[in-house]
């Protein structure tokens, strides 16, 4: 049973828990074949993409699959579906599916047929524009939802859930596979809006490594040519192919041992930090700026060459950015049971003055003066009362009959509680 934080969306998938696995056991994770063998019309002549706004889409690769025979995937493969809760549908989308349960990166298969003049479109919706999706409920679509389209219109909502006019069927023969990086902040804001939280909207919302988009294109279209018997398209679309920077986090190592009451060596931590799939590298220069936390920001902090470390993270770790999460990283990866436990150097005060001192003077002072304190009651809820059940009886005067206990309602209560 696994709970995957927001900052950590690389863990949704096979490939993160194993990466966690093989951090833990020391031993090394085995990488899904994502090796192809193509043949016929190269895909840019078969397809072509637009993205209109890259901020919203900054990388989308597409591929061409011919010849597919859609039909029942493999028996293991719809075992592995059953037994993480996702229902097989057929060789084609299933292949999909297997993909983001292996990679933790969403890919839609759209049936090419229903891509017009084979142009694929990435932009916002239009005034008016509807689409049915395939939970096959006819949407009116926002002016802020990103779309999959083609020259006729809406074929998807972008890393929510596809359209049902394009979703492969039984007399699907060529497979359009997409596998797309989107904004995190769009993707979650779209499937609020319609009330669509799939498998592909929660990992999509927390951030997504580049390079998947291609790796994710290339297992997919694998799994297509062993299960569906398809015809893999030379080449590939791909709006964005260079690799991104890696970020690179200087830290200090005596800083870690401080924070963590350790005694570890340079080594030793760099050890355990390249278990994580990290890279340490010396400083270089005279000084080094230090990102540390004060706070809600970060501040810079410049320390000496000599006494810092640079470690260059993985692509997949978007939640690496400051000094302190590479020292979280030392502190998990090496067990936080195997940090001992330590009081602080410093010597308790042996007296600590009453902080209710001077009210209680006040209280003093008051009564001298001939004032009485008063205890009033504590309002509360008509639905307590009502669970109480009170029915003391009003004290009557000589003579009179005792009245039913009455609650007195303030006028202008904060809330109903």
């Amino acid at each position: 049973d696994v709970d995957v934080k927001p900052n950590r969306g690389d863990a949704l998938s096979i490939v993160g828990l194993a990466r966690e696995v093989a951090a833990a056991t020391g031993g090394a994770i085995r990488w899904p074949d994502t090796s192809l063998v193509e043949a016929g019309t190269p895909t840019g002549e078969r397809l072509r993409v637009d993205v209109e706004d890259p901020a919203l889409c900054p990388r989308f690769v597409g591929r061409w699959v011919a010849d597919v025979r859609v039909g029942p995937a493999p028996d293991r493969v719809q075992m592995r579906l059953l037994a993480a809760g996702i229902r097989p549908i057929s060789n084609v989308v299933d292949a999909s599916n297997y993909v983001m349960l292996e990679f933790g990166k969403p890919i839609h298969t759209f049936d090419a047929a229903a891509v017009h003049d084979g142009r694929i479109v990435v932009r916002l919706a239009r005034p008016g524009e509807r689409l049915k999706t395939l939970d096959h409920v006819d949407r009116e679509l926002h002016a802020e939802t990103l779309l999959i389209a083609d020259p006729a219109g809406p074929l998807g909502i972008a890393g929510v859930m596809g359209g049902a006019d394009s979703e492969v069927t039984s007399v699907t023969r060529d497979v359009v596979v997409e596998s797309a990086i989107f904004d995190p902040i769009s993707i979650r804001r779209t499937a609020f809006r319609y009330a669509l939280r799939s498998e592909a909207s929660l990992r999509f919302e927390k951030g997504q490594e580049h390079r998947l988009a291609r790796i994710g294109a290339d297992r997919t279209a694998r799994l297509l040519a062993d299960w569906a018997a398809g015809t893999v398209a030379p080449g590939v679309l791909d709006t964005d192919p260079a690799e991104p920077d890696r970020p690179r986090v200087a830290f200090r190592p005596a800083r870690v041992n401080r924070l963590l009451g350790t005694a570890l060596s340079p080594a030793e931590q760099q050890g355990l930090l390249e278990r994580m799939g990290l890279e340490i590298e010396p400083s270089a220069g005279d000084d080094v700026s230090v990102q540390v936390s004060a706070g809600e920001r970060p501040l810079t902090v410049t320390t000496a060459a000599s006494e810092s470390l640079v470690a260059v993270v993985p692509t997949w770790r978007r939640d690496i950015a400051i000094e302190a999460d590479i020292i979280e990283e030392v502190a998990r990866v090496r067990g936080y049971e195997l940090i001992p436990g330590t009081l602080p150097a410093t010597v308790p005060p042996s007296f600590r003055p009453s902080p209710l001192e001077l009210r209680d003077g006040v209280r003093e002072l008051l009564a001298g003066a001939g004032l009485a304190e008063v205890a009033t009651h504590a309002l509360i809820s008509p639905g307590l009362l009502e669970r109480a059940s009170w029915t003391a009886p009003i004290p009557a005067a000589d003579g009179e009959e005792p009245a039913a206990g009455v609650a007195i309602t303030v006028t202008n209560p904060l809330s109903a509680d």
